[in-house]
C-alpha cells in the first residue's frame, strides 16, 4: 500500500515540480483552489480535491507538505487539523531576513508577515504536537515559469541590455526549482528533521553582475550592463508601478542589487542529504513545461 500525502498549493510553481516527483513512490491528495485541476487530473495516484470546500471526510493524512505562502498557511491549518496532520512540511523565503531593513515599507511590511506566519505555524504545531520544519528557498528559478530570472531573460531579450546600481556586486545563491521540490520531500522522509528550520539555496555564487552575464551567455547575446544613478532609478520605478503589471517594483530591489543575499545550506545538507546542482541559465529560458 503506497503512503499517502497531502500536498497545499499543489498548482504552484514548486508545487508542479513537486507532484511529478512525489507521485512516483505515493499516493497524493492534492489540493488547489482550481477547480480545472480538481476535475481533469490525469494522474491515477493523484487525487484532486477542492481547498475551499470544507472537509466531511473520515479519511485521514498524516503526512503534509504545504507550498502555499506561508502568509497563507495560518488560513488553512483548521483542514490539517481536520486531517489528523503529524508531520507538516512548509515553505518560507529567505525575504524574511534580506527584505526587513528594506528601503521600502512594503517590503518591510511583507517581511514581517512572513516572520509572524512562521511563528503562527509553528506555534499551532506546538499545540497540536505536530512535527513541523519550515523551508528557505533562495531565489527560485526553472522552466521560465519563476518571476526572478525569468524576467531578466525577458527584458535582455526585448532591449539587449539590462540596467544596474553602481556594480552590482551583490552576491547570489539561486536554486532551482526541482531542487525545492526534492528538499520538500527528503525532509518529509527523513527522520533526522523535526521542529525546525532550515534555509536552502544553490550551490554556486556569483555576484549579481555575473548572474547577468551567465543568462545572456546562455540565451546567445553579447552581456551588457548599463549602470543607472540611483536618483534614475527611483524615478523610472515610480513611472513603471503605475502600471499594475509592476506595481510591485520598488527603490528596495534595485538597492539589493549592491547587497549580498547568501545563506548557508550546510544543515540541509547534513539532515537531509540536500545537494544542490549548478546554477544552468539555459533551463530558464528552454525547458518549458
Amino acid at each position: 500500500m503506497q503512503n499517502k500525502i497531502g500536498v497545499i498549493g499543489a498548482t504552484s510553481f514548486v508545487g508542479q515540480s513537486l507532484l511529478s516527483l512525489v507521485a512516483q513512490e505515493n499516493s497524493l491528495v492534492a489540493f488547489s483552489r482550481n477547480s480545472h485541476e480538481v476535475t481533469q487530473s490525469k494522474n491515477s495516484s493523484i487525487e484532486w480535491r477542492n481547498l475551499d470546500i470544507e472537509t466531511t471526510q473520515e479519511d485521514k493524512i498524516s503526512q503534509w507538505i504545504c507550498l502555499v505562502p506561508i502568509s497563507v498557511l495560518p488560513k488553512c491549518l483548521r483542514l490539517l487539523e481536520v486531517y489528523g496532520a503529524k508531520s507538516v512540511v512548509a515553505l518560507s523565503s529567505t525575504s524574511r531576513f534580506t527584505k526587513i531593513n528594506s528601503c521600502d515599507e512594503q517590503e518591510k511590511k511583507a517581511a514581517k508577515i512572513l516572520l509572524d506566519s512562521e511563528n503562527e505555524f509553528k506555534e499551532w504545531a506546538v499545540e497540536q504536537g505536530v512535527k513541523w520544519v519550515i523551508l528557505r528557498p533562495t531565489m527560485i528559478y526553472g522552466f521560465g515559469k519563476d518571476r526572478n530570472i525569468s524576467s531578466i531573460i525577458r527584458f535582455l531579450q526585448i532591449f539587449h541590455f539590462y540596467p544596474v546600481l553602481g556594480a552590482a556586486e551583490g552576491k547570489r545563491q539561486p536554486i532551482h526549482v526541482d531542487e525545492v521540490a526534492a528538499a520538500c520531500y527528503s525532509v518529509l522522509k527523513s527522520s533526522n528533521t523535526s521542529n525546525r528550520s532550515y534555509n536552502i539555496s544553490g550551490k554556486e555564487i556569483f555576484t549579481y553582475r555575473e548572474m547577468l552575464s551567465r543568462i545572456s551567455i546562455a540565451i546567445g547575446q553579447k552581456p551588457r550592463v548599463v549602470q543607472i544613478p540611483l536618483s534614475l532609478f527611483k524615478f523610472i520605478v515610480a513611472i513603471l508601478r503605475v502600471i499594475p503589471k509592476y506595481k510591485k517594483l520598488s527603490t528596495g530591489m534595485v538597492l539589493r542589487m549592491k547587497k549580498d543575499m547568501v545563506f548557508d545550506h550546510s544543515d540541509a545538507t547534513n539532515d537531509f542529504g540536500f545537494k544542490p546542482g549548478d546554477f544552468d541559465p539555459v533551463d530558464c529560458n528552454l525547458k518549458k513545461r
